[in-house]
């Protein structure tokens, strides 16, 4: 995995990045608990009707289902006391989002920060950079959520980066 400060690698086994000193297994200490996942969707900042959730939820479990690759979605009130990049890459470990391979993504909405950030895992690296994934973000979802259309945004977003992912495995 990347270091959400400086990008330098670091792993799971000693996840204390050796070029900037960040260190994620200190956010346990300073968050009260870690949300529970409630699968591929979990809208804890309540910000989707029931239809727009299942319309998005439909489409990370079909996308799971037919590639094997979990995208996940998290939508959180806040992310204090932390920096919205340094929680979704903390929630993304945390919940080991792509299994063992790190086959995963997650796409994290921040309310109060307003912010949108996504965690690629390693495994996902080479056909889904993190540069690219933020750009998606930024021409497919940001303006969007910038006018108040979260499941439009959201849901604009996964689809993105599926079209992604199924374009890079497709060469």
């Amino acid at each position: 995995m990347r270091c959400p400060q400086c990008q330098s690698e670091i792993s799971d086994r000693d996840p204390k990045c050796s070029s900037c000193g960040f260190d994620p297994l200190s956010f346990d200490e300073r968050l009260n608990q870690c949300p529970a996942p409630q699968g591929p969707l979990n809208d804890f900042a309540g910000l989707l009707k029931s239809e727009e959730a299942s319309g998005i939820k439909k489409l990370l479990e079909d996308r799971q289902d037919r590639a094997g690759h979990e995208v996940v979605v998290v939508t959180v009130p806040t992310t204090a006391p932390l920096k919205p990049e340094h929680y979704v890459f903390w929630l993304y470990n945390e919940w080991r989002v792509g299994g063992k391979g790190h086959k995963g993504v997650m796409i994290l909405l921040a309310l109060k920060e307003r912010r949108v950030e996504t965690e690629v895992g390693f495994g996902l690296e080479h056909i889904l950079t993190d540069a690219e994934s933020g750009r998606i973000l930024d021409q497919a979802v940001v303006s969007r959520l910038k006018e108040g259309h979260y499941a439009e945004g959201l849901r604009t977003g996964v689809e993105a980066i599926i079209k992604a992912l199924d374009r890079a495995l497709q060469r």
